[in-house]
């Protein structure tokens, strides 16, 4: 099985520790309501989908055990991985944080 150094694109299915079912990834820097704590991913159980009362799953890519299927790339997502990156060495050096509507600034020191 496949544990990836870096991102997955959006679409990805992955094992992640603590779930028996796959999560597919729909999105990057998840944020849970009143909690400071940000996730690299926020996903979906696969193949149910949204549906059930559980709303997203978060977790890091430390989470991951294994790839089940990795989603469509091209260059909008190399552009989005520089983003995160970006994102990532600021959540690393602490000049990265949340604004007042949860979206994720990097503000170079």
């Amino acid at each position: 099985m496949v544990i990836p150094d870096g991102w997955l694109p959006i679409g990805s299915v992955v094992l992640v520790g603590g779930f028996e079912e796959p999560i597919m990834i729909l999105g990057y820097l998840g944020h849970e309501e009143g909690s400071d704590t940000l996730w690299d991913y926020f996903g979906v159980p696969y193949p149910e989908g949204w549906g059930r009362n559980d709303g997203d799953v978060m977790f890091d890519r430390s989470s991951i055990e294994g790839v089940v299927y990795i989603g469509y790339q091209d260059e909008r997502f190399a552009m989005v991985v520089d983003q995160l990156e970006a994102v990532d060495a600021g959540r690393v050096d602490g000049s990265a944080e949340m604004d007042v509507e949860g979206e994720m600034t990097h503000e170079p020191r």
